[in-house]
């Protein structure tokens, strides 16, 4: 049986997730003068919420401990950030055959990127950083040898 703070966190996560799902988060509602802050901001309440919720949730319903929750919120904090950076670097540097969708829309849309921003070479660096970021938030679990190699996996993903 969950306590009454468990369910506490679970609701405080499924609400960040209704909040994203039903006010969506768009650049436009952001000011464009410091677009570094939009992006990070965006990712954040986007991707990196979602891949963090689902972490933690996981967690809380297998009665982990908070350390281990949280834990698990980082990984899926700094998973969510590098795998948002890489879909901007294949956005750049793969084609539709290869991704199975359209390319260089960010481009055409003219949205900021953190590819446009930072360059490849260092959105590479950051992917990589941050994949490791995450990747030591897992050695607070037994048994993390598959979702590492997930985690490596969507690093040098191609699409």
């Amino acid at each position: 049986l969950f306590t009454t703070c468990r369910m506490e966190q679970m609701n405080q996560y499924m609400y960040a997730l209704y909040a994203v799902k039903e006010n969506g988060v768009m650049e436009s509602d952001y000011s464009i003068s410091n677009p570094d802050f939009v992006l990070l901001t965006m990712d954040n309440l986007k991707t990196g919420c979602l891949i963090s919720v689902a972490c933690a949730l996981g967690c809380i319903v297998a009665g982990a401990s908070d350390d281990l929750i949280n834990a698990a919120k980082i990984f899926g904090e700094k998973l969510g950030l590098a795998f948002q950076i890489k879909d901007d670097i294949l956005d750049v540097t793969s084609s539709l055959e290869k991704l199975g969708k359209m390319t260089g829309s960010d481009k055409v849309n003219n949205k900021s990127t953190y590819v446009t921003l930072l360059g490849i070479e260092k959105c590479e660096e950051l992917v990589k950083k941050l994949t490791n970021e995450a990747l030591e938030e897992l050695n607070a679990f037994p048994n993390n040898k598959l979702i590492k190699e997930y985690a490596d996996y969507l690093q040098n993903r191609e699409y």
